[in-house]
Order: C-alpha cells, then sequence, then structure tokens
C-alpha cells in the first residue's frame, strides 16, 4: 500500500522507549512510514539538526507523553518547538500514555488515550486521526510573547545553518581556563557542587573539565567565554546552545531571550550600541522593548567570533574596536562569546565575564568511535601520528570522512603530505569541493553548475577582500562577503550564492552569507592569494601576504621570505607582519635564513624581526630576541645597525642591558646611533625604565668625546621627558642642544597656561596666568637633558637679563607640576 504519510515519533528516551517501538512495528506492519531517534545521546550533546530535518519532512508528529517528557532537558520538548514552528508547522498529535497534562503549547490538542484503552484501541483512533485531510494550527496565535515571531524564524535559521555544517555528530569536552576572564567569585554553594560532579584538577588552578556546554554554562552562572583553535566546533557548540535556549523560551516566555549575532557584522567603527545592534536583527519596531529586556538583563547574548574584529583592529587601532567591543558587553545579561583561543591570547582587555572554557580535541578514542563504519581510514590515522594529529579538530576529521571514504588510494596520497599540515588540509578541502559539486550534478539533473576552476577564482577573490578589502582596488570592496560576490559577478551573483549554498560550501543565516567554516573560507583565500606572491610590482604582492597571514597558510612562508629580498623597507615590515602571524614555523624558516651568507636578504630578515610583537609563539619570540641581540655584534657594521633599529621597533625590553654595553663597546658612529635610537624607542614606551635609561644617557652624554654622538644623546634625553612635552607647543623639543641654547636668546612668546592658586589650608584663592617664552621651554628642557654643555648654558641665561621674566616662579611651578603637587 502506498501512502503520503510519514510519521515522526516524539518520546523521552528514559521512560517512552516501549511505547515508540510499540508504534514503530504497528505503523510498518501497515506500510507507514515512520522515523523515531534512537541515539543514545543526551540533548546537550546534539550539535546536529537530524531531529529537525526529520520532523521538517514528515506530515505528522505523535508525541507520546510520559512523565519524563516534563523535564525541562528532554527531547520532546525541543521537537514539539519545532513542530510547532511557523516555517514548519506539522499537524501534532499527543497520545496520552500517562495521566498528566502535555507541553503547554500542545495543551490544547485532541489527546489520543493510551491510558484508560487498550493500545490496540488506541492505535485504531490514531490511524483515523492520520487518515483525516490535516488542517494547519497556528500554534504561535496563543502565544503570550510578543517575541515568537522572532523565535520561530531564529529557530529556523540555526537548523538551516547547522543541517549546512554539521556532517555527522561529534561530542566535545570542554575545559575550564582560568585567568582568560575578569571573573567574579563563584559562590561557595556551586563549589561544593563543582566538587561533588565536575573533574577537577589542582585546585589553585581552579581548572575543571565539563562533558558538556550546558554543565559549562551554569558553572559559569550564564556568563561564559567559548574558546578554541579553528575547527574545533566553537560556532557549532554555540548554535546548537542558541537553538536549546531558544525551545526553551518558546516554552517558557519568562526566560531570557536569545539574541544570536556575529560580532563580524557589528559596525566597528562606528562603535554601535549592543541594544541598537541587536534591535536590528531582531525588527527596529521593537527597539524600546529590546532595550528594556537588556536593562532589565532578561538577554541571553550569543556572541559568534569574536576573533573576526582583530583583522578591523589590526587597521583600526587608533579607535581600539575590540576594546570597544568589550565594554558594550552588558553586566547584567547572560553571555556567551566565543573567540579563537591564540587571537584573545593577544587581547590587552579582558572579556567581563565569569569563566573562560576552551573546547579540547579530540581523544583517540573519539576519533576511533566516530570512524566506528571506516575501520580502514581509522587503521590509517592509528599508524600515523600526524595524520592523526590534524584530525583532532571535529571540523577536519567529518570533512576528512567525506572526502575520501572508500578512497584508499586517496588517503595514501595524504601521507605523503603529513609533514605539511598545510598542504594536507588543501588537499582534504580540494577534495571536499569536488566531491558536493560532483555530488550535486549527480543528484540534479538540470543542474546548472560551475566548474571548480570558476568556484575557486570567484570564492578566493571574495574571502581575500573580505579579509582584506585593500587587496583590491573595486569601489565596493569590504568586509562584506557577499557584496563582494556582487562585486565581483553582478548579475549573476545570486544564482551563484544559491548553487554554493546547495554545495554546502556557503551557508545563509539570517540576511547574511558566509562560508560553512571560516577554515574554508582561508582555503579558499590561500588558493587565491598565494599566486600573487610572485607579483614583483605593485600592492597585490603585499596585501596578499597580509592574508596568508592572517588565515595562517605556511605554504607561504618561503616565497614571503623571498620577497623581502626586492622590497622596499616599508614593505619588508608588512612582509614581517604577515611573517610573524604564522608563528614558530615562519620564524625558524627566518632564523636559518640568517646562517646563509647573503647580506642583503640578512638585513632584510632583520628588519622583518621588527615586528615579532606579532608573533603569537612567545618562546619563538624570545629566540628571534637573542638573535637580534647577537647581531648587535655581528662584523657587518649594517647588520648591528638594522639590529639595533628592530630592538627599538619591537621595544625589546629585555635588550637594555645589551644596548647599553654595545654602546661602549662599538666603534662605528652610525652603530652607536642606532644603538641610541634603540634605547630611546624602549625608554618613551616602558616608563618603568625611564630613569635608568636617563641616568646611562646623561652619563654617556657627559662622558662622550665625539660631539655628534653628545648631539644624538641629548637628543634622546629630549624624546624621554614627557613633562616638558606638555609646555613644547611649538616643536622646540625636536631641535638640537646646540639649537635650544640658541632658543635662549628668543624671548617671543611661545605659549600660555593658567595655575589655580591654593593656600596652605587648600582655600583656592585665585588664578596666576603665565606666558611662557621660547627661551623659558629651552631652558627647562636644557635643564632636564643634564648635560655639561645644557648646564653651563642655562647657567650663563640665569644669569642674564632674559631670565628677568620670573623664571624661579615658572620653574616651581614646573618641577611641583611634575610630582603633581600644588604649592
Amino acid at each position: 500500500m502506498t501512502t503520503d504519510k510519514h510519521i515522526f515519533i516524539s518520546y523521552a528516551r528514559h521512560d517512552g522507549r516501549e511505547q515508540a517501538e510499540y508504534l514503530i512495528t504497528k505503523l510498518k506492519a501497515l506500510d507507514i512510514p515512520a522515523w523515531y531517534d534512537t541515539r543514545n545521546l543526551s540533548p546537550d550533546q546534539d550539535f546536529t539538526a537530524e531531529l529537525e530535518k526529520a520532523i521538517e519532512g514528515a506530515s505528522h508528529v505523535v508525541v507520546c507523553v510520559t512523565p519524563d517528557t516534563k523535564r525541562d532537558d528532554s527531547y520532546v520538548r525541543r521537537e514539539i518547538s519545532y513542530a510547532c514552528n511557523k516555517f514548519v508547522n506539522k499537524p501534532i498529535i499527543p497520545l496520552m500514555f500517562a495521566e498528566l497534562a502535555p507541553q503547554i503549547s500542545i495543551i490544547n490538542l485532541t489527546y489520543i488515550d493510551f491510558v484508560h484503552q487498550s493500545w490496540d484501541t488506541a492505535f485504531s483512533e490514531l490511524i483515523q486521526r492520520l487518515n483525516r485531510p490535516s488542517e494547519a494550527e497556528d500554534y504561535g496565535a496563543t502565544s503570550s510573547d510578543p517575541f515568537h515571531d522572532y523565535l520561530d524564524a531564529l529557530y529556523h535559521e540555526i537548523v538551516q545553518f547547522l543541517d549546512a555544517s554539521v556532517f555527522t555528530l561529534t561530542p566535545l569536552l570542554s575545559k575550564s581556563v582560568p585567568g582568560k576572564v575578569v571573573e567574579k567569585q563563584v559562590p561557595a554553594l556551586l563549589h561544593s557542587f563543582m566538587k561533588t560532579t565536575l573533574i577537577l584538577r589542582e585546585r589553585k588552578s581552579d581548572e575543571r573539565t565539563f562533558n558538556t556546554f550546558v554543565e559549562a554554562f551554569e558553572a559559569c552562572q550564564g556568563r561564559l567565554l567559548l574558546l578554541g583553535e579553528a575547527g574545533t566546533g566553537k560556532t557549532i557548540t554555540l548554535m546548537a546552545f542558541a537553538r536549546d535556549a531558544v525551545a526553551h523560551r518558546l516554552a517558557h516566555p519568562t526566560r531570557p531571550l536569545p539574541m544570536l549575532a556575529r560580532i563580524a557584522d557589528w559596525n566597528a567603527q562606528e562603535a554601535v550600541p549592543m541594544a541598537t545592534w541587536l534591535s536590528a536583527l531582531i525588527g527596529q519596531e521593537r527597539r524600546s522593548e529590546v532595550e528594556k529586556i537588556i536593562t532589565d538583563g532578561q538577554a541571553l547574548f550569543l556572541l559568534d567570533g569574536l576573533d573576526e574584529l582583530s583583522g578591523i583592529y589590526e587597521r583600526h587601532k587608533e579607535t581600539n574596536p575590540l576594546l570597544k567591543f568589550i565594554q558594550l558587553i552588558p553586566s547584567n545579561n547572560q553571555v556567551v562569546i566565543s573567540c579563537r583561543a591564540k587571537v584573545y591570547e593577544t587581547f590587552e582587555a579582558k572579556a567581563p565575564l565569569n569563566g573562560a572554557m576552551q573546547l579540547q580535541s579530540l581523544s583517540d578514542s573519539q576519533i576511533e568511535t566516530y570512524l566506528h563504519d571506516d575501520p580502514d581510514l581509522w587503521q590509517a590515522l592509528r599508524t600515523d601520528n600526524n595524520l592523526r594529529e590534524l584530525a583532532r579538530t571535529p571540523l577536519v576529521l567529518s570533512i576528512f570522512t567525506y572526502a575520501y571514504r572508500e578512497l584508499s588510494t586517496e588517503t595514501a596520497k595524504l601521507r605523503d603530505l603529513q609533514n605539511s599540515p598545510s598542504e594536507l588540509q588543501n588537499k582534504i578541502w580540494m577534495m571536499y569541493v569536488e566531491r558536493r559539486n560532483e555530488h550535486e550534478k549527480l543528484k540534479t539533473s538540470n543542474f546548472i553548475g560551475y566548474t571548480n576552476e570558476q568556484i575557486y577564482s570567484i570564492l578566493g577573490e571574495a574571502a581575500s577582500i573580505a579579509i582584506n578589502p585593500s587587496l583590491n582596488q573595486r569601489p565596493t570592496s569590504s568586509y562584506d562577503f557577499a557584496n563582494n560576490i556582487f562585486s565581483i559577478l553582478e548579475n549573476d551573483a545570486q544564482n551563484f550564492i544559491d548553487t554554493m549554498c546547495s554545495l554546502h560550501i556557503l551557508v545563509r543565516f539570517g540576511k547574511s552569507v558566509d562560508f560553512i567554516h571560516l577554515l574554508l573560507r582561508n582555503h579558499f583565500a590561500a588558493s587565491y592569494c598565494l599566486p600573487l606572491l610572485n607579483q614583483v610590482l605593485g600592492t597585490q604582492r603585499i596585501e596578499a601576504a597580509y592574508v596568508l597571514g592572517y588565515v595562517g597558510d605556511d605554504r607561504a612562508i618561503n616565497p614571503i621570505i623571498a620577497a623581502l629580498r626586492t622590497a622596499s623597507e616599508e614593505d619588508v615590515y608588512s612582509l614581517g607582519h604577515a611573517l610573524m602571524r604564522f608563528g614558530r614555523k615562519a620564524i625558524e624558516a627566518m632564523l636559518a635564513t640568517l646562517n646563509s651568507g647573503d647580506l642583503a636578504l640578512r638585513i632584510k630578515i632583520i628588519d622583518a624581526f621588527s615586528q615579532l610583537k606579532e608573533s603569537f609563539e612567545y618562546e619563538m619570540t624570545q629566540r628571534a630576541e637573542m638573535v637580534l641581540i647577537k647581531a648587535l655584534y655581528d662584523p657587518h657594521p649594517q647588520i648591528q645597525i638594522h639590529a639595533a633599529k628592530s630592538i627599538g621597533i619591537a621595544r625589546i625590553y629585555s635588550a637594555d642591558l645589551e644596548l647599553q654595553s654595545a654602546f661602549y663597546t662599538v666603534n662605528t658612529l652610525s652603530v652607536r646611533a642606532a644603538i641610541v635610537e634603540a634605547l630611546t624607542a624602549i625608554t618613551t614606551s616602558g616608563a618603568e625604565l625611564s630613569d635608568m635609561h636617563i641616568k646611562f644617557l646623561i652619563d654617556a652624554a657627559n662622558h662622550e668625546n665625539d660631539p655628534a654622538i653628545r648631539g644624538i644623546l641629548a637628543g634622546a634625553l629630549l624624546k624621554v621627558d614627557d613633562v616638558i612635552n606638555d609646555f613644547d607647543e611649538e616643536g622646540l623639543l625636536d631641535s638640537s642642544v646646540q639649537q635650544l641654547i640658541d632658543y635662549l636668546a628668543d624671548a617671543r612668546f611661545s605659549m600660555q597656561f593658567g595655575y589655580k592658586f591654593v593656600d596652605k589650608n587648600n582655600f583656592e584663592s585665585g588664578i596666576i596666568g603665565y606666558q611662557l617664552r621660547v627661551c623659558d621651554v629651552a631652558a627647562m628642557a636644557l635643564t632636564a637633558i643634564g648635560t655639561i654643555e645644557a648646564k653651563q648654558a642655562v647657567e650663563i641665561w640665569r644669569a642674564s637679563d632674559l631670565n628677568a621674566f620670573s623664571w624661579d616662579m615658572i620653574g616651581t611651578y614646573f618641577w611641583d607640576h611634575s610630582q603633581n603637587l600644588e604649592t
């Protein structure tokens, strides 16, 4: 018998399996297709959209109402919420297997009694109901939640995202990371709860392991930073948690309102307030309601990708969008923010949350369980440490499995690439794109697609420009990925986006379109930018290097090092910035190049090391710093000069004493001048070193025989005196000592200032106004410099008529001001 019926059976795993299996057996006997979830999995470990997609494909949803369905964390709650979704809207038939009220959302539906009559009699009644014409229900009409429609739309979007992004299930473990956020003290009751239910390591580190993200969220009292490296599952974890939060809110309108957003969509340059930004996602007509919810602490912020602001931050450090965003995080609402762990380490500010959880890499047992149906693939990974390490992220493992299932020859090719993780990942992604394209062409007879070459060209350019808009001169180039596709393709853009979504390469979420994962975006961007490194003319090589450093594709390391040879000084710094983003491998390659006999390239490498602070690898950075310090004594003066310059630019404080020692050891004037400049740069960036450095500079100037070096030392002293700079409106302090001595004869007025006069009883008795002349500022500067020539010139000036203008009062004010005292 053919039927258009397809039944989804919703049941509680704890006490409803017998009832569900009874229904499956009876329906199967009547040739009526039916589906129920047989996974032995907790709801808060489900990262897939299998249940929701099964509901979408069903004609009816029957709910086995048993006592356990009333639990908050029951699958049944989630299944009912989605069946009631206005975008799904399936007929729901409650089957009462116990005397209790069903979920509030279906309490008014006519149920079938399996308690007071035989199951067979009740089942016959079910068949009659299934054969009736289905009538559309408006489940949301009875909801008291003013945000019901928004929640329905959000739930549906999350499901479509998870369906496109998750291949099969891989439950994740998370570990707390002390010190990553501004933590609040956890109440004593929660401490005891953690001790009895969570795996604790040493208490002093406050590091705990959680089996589910919900446990971690509750342990942090609803304010949590979710950390993990690329591909570990941060976004998927956040989305799955958001889905449950939406289902909770739909069932209980008093729960916090979930507000899910990609941080990359926040307007960093205008620093848009949180309520304004999120109101645009929910609906501007509800802005006042959204603001009230946030003010009252009734929101649950689910914010994905704080690390995506790092690229914008590098271009707008003066406005510091990272700090501004962190400052916008409300203190009285529940918050989950995801971020790549290594990127978060570089942030100066910490998020004001209660804890940080880091997703752990997959264990061998998790990988083996995942590959239960692919024993040959598991055997290949088990015997190859490098391949297995690469597969420890859920995304790579799932793509790996998808692309290479039953392709033993391809798996063998992977082993040939085991020593190059970037080549290996590149091969895996290429296979994924090819398999998806082939699959869609076979599945759809009238499929009009694109060649792999077209896909890589379009997506590669759009992805690269989204990372670095400077890479292309198109007037509409921006950080917005979808806009870049429209800029490239114009009229065919929408069809291309639709096709890429069907291939599960792109995914829609709300009004935005993006890759199913940033690793896939990085793959396309690297494929596009690597060939650009061969260009010698124009800026594309530099901009492409930035992209490659940002995505961390180590295939670019050697080409970028080679590009240093022909790069200008400014471009060397840009290329060095890109190299430092690669970390250990790039630094090792650069150090190896330093051992070559190519003096010109060695100098460029030394210059590139000026960007050391961009590296995330602390140990390798220290090693490179020692190499720069050692280079101060290199036989080639040019190496010495550039090493000193790079030490100053990189602000390597540990080189302080070595620089001072080299100053007295080295005889070459230009090298000694570069060393003084490096010391000056370090001093002006580290206040804690200023006193020590000033003493060195004064002593060196007083004992230096070379007048040119004395002038450089005096100029350095001018730069390190922050107090004098407050008075220097005319830029006099950029002058040499001799010029300052000449200025002692200049009585022109330079600036005005006012000073509040306070007597000994702290009573304000008036304002004294002053006008400083050029000679006054010069005298203060020379006094602070303190060299022999400077002191002598000031003494002569003090004895002259030009000093008649209340120098003592001005001097007294100046030094008291520098100590923040009022006299």
